[in-house]
Parts: structure tokens; sequence; C-alpha cells
């Protein structure tokens, strides 16, 4: 048997795109599924391939590429843009159907070591408190994105006992950089990039004292890869940097970036309470020991430089 495969369920969207950019140039096998339940696959001696929609594609793939499936990314789930059009019913009906579909996978991949669920570290804590916040923190339903996760979450664990499959769960701090698109109802850094290609104003939520934890995407990517090796097992894990930016310090860093003053929009959102959300990631440094992350005041300028509208 050939080296195994790694699935990414809901793997076409921001993470997920750089998760394939990852694999293929470190040679990893792996299949995707996209909103729709499609599946393609990719193998360092073989070019993409489209399968068959649903589980069925996966026997197809196993026979393709001659492997069996190794480990299952999880990445699946509405954009808080999609979400904020939901009732909680909706939302709770979408997320246990989801998980369904979901579990069907897992039945048809037999030796599969490792769930990854890919949950939201700028979601789900207390929005009122003050600290960094750690993994063993309460859980806070504050927004129905968070509600989401949540469900999520205790599915992943619940369907782990019952098949014996370790997990890890994953909670990044606020992504950016390649791939993320504007307009989802999350990342800053990507809106306002778009925002000064189409030369309109940024926005600024607030007074510009709203505090967030910026991770560069590849640092999210290069943590996931080091999970489905490892050994891990029922471990919950932030991602971030450990460092609080506000927006005002975030719009410096662009007009340090650009050369020039920015027109900022200031704009109120009422139903926007949480003001500072920063990470503890001591659990990730005792875990991954040397691995480095970069701070948002070096990542930041380099999207930005990357995105293109410096020229």
């Amino acid at each position: 048997m050939k080296a195994s495969l790694i699935l990414v369920h809901g793997g076409t969207g921001f993470i997920g795109q750089n998760l394939q950019l990852a694999f293929t140039r470190l040679g990893l096998s792996f299949a995707v599924t996209n909103s729709t339940g499609g599946l393609k696959a990719w193998c360092p001696e073989l070019e993409f391939r489209n399968f068959t929609a649903g589980v069925e594609g996966l026997d197809e793939i196993s026979a393709w590429s001659g492997r069996r499936f190794r480990a299952v990314i999880d990445l699946a789930s509405p954009s808080p843009k999609a979400l904020s059009q939901w009732c909680t019913e909706q939302i709770v009906k979408n997320a246990i159907e989801a998980r369904i579909y979901f579990s069907e996978f897992l039945t048809r991949m037999s030796g599969i070591n490792r769930i990854i669920y890919v949950s939201s570290g700028g979601a789900l804590y207390n929005p009122t408190c003050s600290r960094h916040h750690k993994e063993t923190d309460v859980i806070c339903v504050n927004s129905k994105y968070a509600l989401s996760k949540i469900i999520a979450e205790s599915h992943v664990i619940e369907r782990s006992f019952a098949k014996g499959i370790p997990y890890v769960i994953l909670r990044p701090a606020n992504p950016y950089g390649r791939f993320q698109r504007p307009g989802v109802g999350q990342g800053v850094v990507a809106n306002w990039i778009d925002a000064i290609s189409k030369h309109e104003p940024p926005v600024i939520i607030g007074d510009g004292s709203m505090v967030r934890d910026y991770i560069c995407i590849d640092d999210v990517v290069k943590i996931i890869v080091k999970v489905i090796f490892s050994e891990l097992e029922g471990e919950i894990i932030n991602i971030g940097t450990g460092q609080g930016t506000s927006l005002t310090q975030l719009a410096n860093l662009f007009e340090d970036s650009l050369g020039r003053t920015l027109n900022f929009v200031y704009r109120d959102f009422a139903d926007y309470s949480v003001q500072r959300s920063v990470l503890n990631i001591s659990n990730l440094l005792k875990l991954f020991p040397g691995v480095s992350i970069v701070p948002s005041s070096v990542g930041i300028p380099i999207a930005i430089r990357e995105s293109g509208i410096l020229s």
C-alpha cells in the first residue's frame, strides 16, 4: 500500500485552499469535498481528478490512488454572513444534517487514525473576558457562528468515542492571508485590502479599540500538518499569536505599509458584542516546542505586499 490519503471535508474555502496548496508542495495525497458534496483528489504521480459526489466517491478514490485514508480534516461550515440570515432553528437543522453527512464519510473510511476539526478560537470564548482565552475556559453561545461551531465540536467528540477514532480540535484565532475572500462576515484584513484595491474607504467597526489575535494562514496550515502526523488524542488547541492588535493598530500597519494615509470610515455594529479576543497559546507551544509563529506586525505587512495593492 502506498502512502495514505488525507480527506479535507469542506476544503474549497479559505483554509481548505491553503491546505491544498501546502499538501501539493509537500507531496501529500489528498481528497477534497466541496459544499455540494463533490469530490476531487490529487496524488504526486497523478493529476487532479473529479469523482462521484458523496460517500461512494471515496471507494473510487482509494481504488484509483491505491491508498487508504489516514486522516480527516473537517472544515465544513457556513460563513458568518450566511448564518446571520438564518434563524436558530435553521442553524441547528443545518448543523445536524451536516454532521449526519460527515458521519457517513467516517463510516465509509476504515483505518482512519485521526479526526481533526477546525473550529474557531475567535468566536467561542466569553466576550467579556479581559485576559487571554485558554482552551479550558467556558465556551459561550454569543453568536450564530459560535452556535454552529459548538454543535460541530460536540459531534466530533461523540463520533470519536463511538468509532474509536482519536480527535483533535483546533481553534484558530483570526486568520488572514492568501485566498481569503472579502465580504463573508469575517476577515478584516481581506476586507480592507479589497476596499483599497477598489479605491474605497476601509471600514472600522466601533471606535478602533476592538482587539483581535490575527494569525497568518501559513501558520494555521503548518499546525494542521503537524497534528496530522502527530500522536495527539483528545486535544483542543488554540492557534494564535498570543498577541492582541486593535483595529487602530491594524490601520497604522496598513498606512505604514502603503506609505500613505487612508480615509477610514467608522461604523457602529450594535449586534457585535466581542470587544476583545486574544488566545492563550501556552498549550500550543507545549505540544509543539520551538514552533515559530509570525507576529501580526510582520505577517500583515507581508500579506499587504503579496496582495498587489502596493503596485
